[in-house]
């Protein structure tokens, strides 16, 4: 059987769509969710996307921002709306319109529990100096991995027209924000290429291969492997590509479901994400960043 994959076509717009959707929807089948919940992962994806689009509505304005930041203050945002406060210290973003179609997360579910206890910190974390919180909750930042860094990296991806080493940079620092392992962040920046490559030309399987053969190890590597090789053994079967999304799913993977359901989606658009499987919070705030932060990203 070949292992040529060709999916039709699609905008950035539907890619961006899709991709949000893919991840709700394959968290939500994850965790056995009927999609009258949002998930943690799916929402915080969308709240570090809608800070990249803060960030390019200042460049269109002809303003400079700084991205990073305008990428943890989305991320604030999330912490907002699940704890219903900022963390003490830590700055107040300004409300912008996904957070409000986002609205209160303290019911949202699953997901890598550090996202959450590494953002919760007064200060951005960088990569090469975590803001360590000694406190029993709370673990040591510099040590922390986990798949919670893959979602929002993936989504970062979609960059088409930023080069590889900006891609990078930027999938490294929102890492960063909660997790402070390099392998954590260097599985975070190859997700993010991968995506890049997906939408840039590259032959769908051969470039899934060549990340799922990547070097490196830790918990994010190998939730970023595991959805991959979902993916790879769904097209060589010839199926659809959210069918090893599925299959992640009916593991109980839901790291791994996730990267396979961003993956899925950001091949074929929303047309083969079940929609069911979605919250209406999800839904709403992917629509919001498919008309605003779409067009934007490239083709």
């Amino acid at each position: 059987m070949s292992n040529a994959f060709s999916p039709a076509p699609i905008s950035s717009r539907e890619a961006l769509h899709g991709l949000l959707l893919g991840t709700a929807a394959a968290s939500a089948a994850a965790r056995g969710s009927d999609g009258s919940r949002p998930g943690a992962e799916a929402t915080l994806q969308a709240a570090l996307l809608d800070g990249l689009a803060d960030a390019v509505e200042w460049a269109q304005a002809g303003v400079g921002a700084d991205d990073v930041a305008c990428l943890w203050l989305g991320a604030l945002r999330w912490v907002k709306a699940v704890d219903g406060a900022v963390p003490d210290g830590a700055p107040g973003p300004p409300s912008r319109g996904v957070a409000s179609a986002l609205g209160v997360l303290a019911d949202a579910e699953g997901g890598d529990a550090q996202n959450l206890a590494g953002l919760r910190s007064p200060e951005m974390s960088q990569p090469h100096r975590p803001f360590n919180r000694p406190a029993a909750t709370v673990p040591e930042l510099a040590s922390t991995d986990g798949p919670g860094v893959l979602a929002r990296a993936l989504g970062l991806g979609l960059l088409e027209h930023a080069t590889e080493e900006d891609v990078r940079r930027l999938a490294t620092w929102s890492a960063a924000f909660s997790h402070g392992a390099p392998a954590a962040h260097a599985a975070a920046a190859d997700a993010a290429v991968l995506v890049r490559a997906l939408r840039t030309g590259a032959e769908p399987v051969a470039a899934l291969r060549e990340s799922h053969a990547a070097p490196g190890e830790g918990e994010a590597r190998e939730a970023l492997r595991r959805g991959v090789g979902h993916v790879i053994t769904a097209l060589e079967a010839g199926s659809s590509p959210f069918s090893g999304a599925l299959a992640a799913a009916g593991e109980h993977d839901e790291a791994a479901a996730i990267v396979a359901g961003a993956l899925a989606g950001a091949l074929t658009g929303p047309s083969q994400v079940p929609a069911a499987r979605v919250s209406d919070a999800e839904n709403a705030a992917a629509l919001l960043l498919a008309d605003s932060l779409g067009p934007a990203l490239g083709s």
